[in-house]
């Protein structure tokens, strides 16, 4: 499994190439009926998704260990 900060690096690298990319060769995307930043869509909402599950699972495991630290106390 790809973790969120590989995953993340490989998104923003893509974005980059895509950036220069349009820019060196605008006219291969005046031809498209998409915009160019289509391509980014998909696997931009994966990360956030991904994210948000990491977010979410780390306050929970927080939560958890701060209630077991106040019992034993």
């Amino acid at each position: 499994m790809i973790s969120c900060p590989e995953r993340g690096s490989a998104c923003l690298g893509k974005l980059l190439y895509l950036l220069w990319h349009t820019r060196a060769y605008p006219e291969l995307y005046a031809m498209q009926s998409a915009p160019w930043y289509a391509a980014l869509l998909v696997p931009g909402a994966g990360m956030v998704l991904a994210l948000l599950i990491a977010g979410i699972g780390k306050a929970v495991l927080r939560r958890r260990a701060k209630r077991t630290n106040q019992k034993k106390q």
